[in-house]
């Protein structure tokens, strides 16, 4: 992103590229979106409803867009957020906004990447540690996360516990 933002320097205030994979409507499984908004360093990519598009090579298909996408960019980091509806509420809810251990920290989500070397011995609830370039992919479940399983969200919930007593989730508001 820094590159972009090099090349554009008169882009102040940014600008927003959305793609997509086709011209299929928004909920089809599998519809892949990316947005990127390299003003205020973020990528946003969206898989429409991943689990029934891949089945059990879910997992495997998300980290490989993270170790991917780990290539291009010099990320500080990333996670792969859930959005779903879930019985106790209303509108869909995310991961991040519902259930995440700290409101005033970076979180795990389903998996996240982390800018430091990381080992299975240092968090052993992971279900994964991946090497990726300059850290680590940190997952929480070998599947499809599922915001109305309670396990997952628990697994989550510890990881990020150990995780912050490892330093490896900043504070993204300091006034909490």
């Amino acid at each position: 992103m820094r590159q972009s933002l090099e090349r554009f320097p008169n882009l102040t205030k940014g600008a927003e590229v959305h793609l997509a994979s086709d011209n299929k409507p928004k909920r089809t499984p599998g519809l892949v979106e990316l947005t990127y908004m390299p003003a205020i360093g973020r990528i946003t990519l969206m898989i429409t409803k991943p689990d029934a598009a891949f089945g059990s090579a879910t997992t495997s298909v998300v980290t490989r867009i993270f170790l991917e996408l780990l290539k291009e960019e010099d990320v500080e980091y990333a996670f792969a957020d859930v959005k779903d509806r879930v019985s106790s509420a209303a509108i869909p809810v995310t991961y991040r906004t519902k259930y995440a251990t700290f409101p005033h920290r970076r979180c795990l989500g389903w998996m996240s990447y982390v800018p430091k070397v990381v080992t299975k011995e240092q968090l052993p609830l992971a279900a994964d540690i991946i090497p990726a370039k300059g850290g680590s992919i940190i997952v929480a479940v070998n599947e499809p996360f599922d915001l109305a399983n309670k396990e997952h969200i628990k697994r989550a919930n510890q990881i990020e516990m150990d995780m912050n007593d490892l330093g490896l989730l900043a504070v993204t508001d300091p006034t909490f």
